[in-house]
């Protein structure tokens, strides 16, 4: 089958830092392209692909405005769909933008929600969803979305080679993703100060997130608790790799939660609380820890030591390894072709 894969425009494909969504993407357009499928990449310019790769626009946009950004959008996917390039299926990782245009559309599209949820985007989806296929990337995320059809849910997976075991010797907690206060980063730095162990933040800010940084986290920087930046994929699981534990003391409904996945592949247990997907991804007492509140994780700080790395490396590779995810995606493409 020829795959049309369409990407946000925020980062390139692959990304060169933490950027969950284009990670995913990048994974499973080469894994069908290894599988003998033809695939055709829609991304930002710069990105790399050994198939056919398609780029309207010259460089990412996480950075322009808000306004320049809904126009760039529509530009790109106009440039897309505008042309018959004999793609048999539509593989749509650019939210409700491109959904808009399946009506219009020969082929099937397949639409994967990963972004979070909100009321407009309930009635988005449940309206989207009788025109085009969703899915969903956890059990939870179905819920939210009241009165939506979805196809499939699809797991998020990760390369367990790449994310390989670690004996977690460097000594410290890890802190690891976007910087806000939803994703508990300061959180993190009030459980480390008060279970007093050392702590790695790594991670980007935003712009709308800087005023956190200055007040949640730079006023308890020191020797204990260090901020690395943004880290590339291969610092990223030198981290892991090297961490006692991963602190992810979620305050939102995150959808999935891949860098839990990443840390447990890696044999790092995770502590977190049971927001979103959490549930489904951590198995309490096992290969992590969950706590109602943020500040009730402090006390599993301590209970670390209970744990079994290789249970956590082992629920990931059973669970959520890349192949999984690549095979389910695969089977849903082709039902759906053989059903359209």
């Amino acid at each position: 089958m020829h795959v049309g894969v369409i990407a946000p425009l925020y980062r390139k494909i692959p990304p060169t830092g933490h950027a969950g969504v284009e990670r995913i993407i990048d994974q499973l357009a080469n894994g069908l392209l290894e599988r003998g499928h033809k695939v055709t990449l829609f991304a930002a310019s710069g990105s790399k692909f050994k198939g056919n790769l398609v780029t309207t626009w010259p460089r990412e946009i996480r950075d322009i405005s808000e306004s320049l950004r809904g126009i760039v959008h529509a530009d790109h996917l106009l440039k897309i769909f505008s042309r018959d390039r004999g793609i048999e299926l539509w593989s749509n990782h650019f939210d409700n933008v491109a959904l808009s245009f399946a009506p219009l559309l020969k082929a099937p599209m397949a639409s994967t929600i990963h972004n979070g949820w909100n009321k407009e985007r309930e009635v988005f989806f449940r309206d989207a969803s009788k025109y085009t296929h969703l899915i969903a990337i956890s059990k939870q995320q179905r819920t939210l979305y009241r009165g939506a059809k979805f196809t499939k849910t699809i797991y998020n997976g990760v390369d367990t080679d790449r994310h390989a075991f670690g004996k977690g010797g460097g000594g410290y907690f890890l802190w690891l993703g976007w910087i806000s206060e939803k994703k508990g980063a300061g959180d993190a730095v009030q459980i480390a100060r008060k279970a007093k162990v050392p702590l790695v933040i790594a991670g980007m800010i935003a712009k709308e997130n800087r005023g956190y940084f200055e007040t949640k986290i730079r006023p308890y920087l020191s020797k204990q608790i260090r901020y690395v930046g943004e880290v590339s994929l291969t610092e990223k699981v030198r981290l892991l790799r090297s961490a006692v534990g991963l602190l992810s003391p979620l305050r939102w409904e995150e959808p999935f939660g891949l860098v839990a996945v990443e840390a447990m592949s890696c044999g790092t247990p995770v502590l977190t609380t049971p927001r979103g997907a959490m549930p489904e991804l951590v198995v309490h007492g096992k290969t992590g820890f969950l706590a109602k509140t943020p500040a009730g994780l402090t006390k599993y700080v301590r209970r670390i030591g209970e744990l079994d790395r290789r249970t956590a490396r082992q629920h990931a590779i059973e669970h959520f390894s890349l192949r999984r995810m690549v095979d389910e995606y695969e089977r849903t493409y082709l039902g759906l072709l053989a059903n359209a």
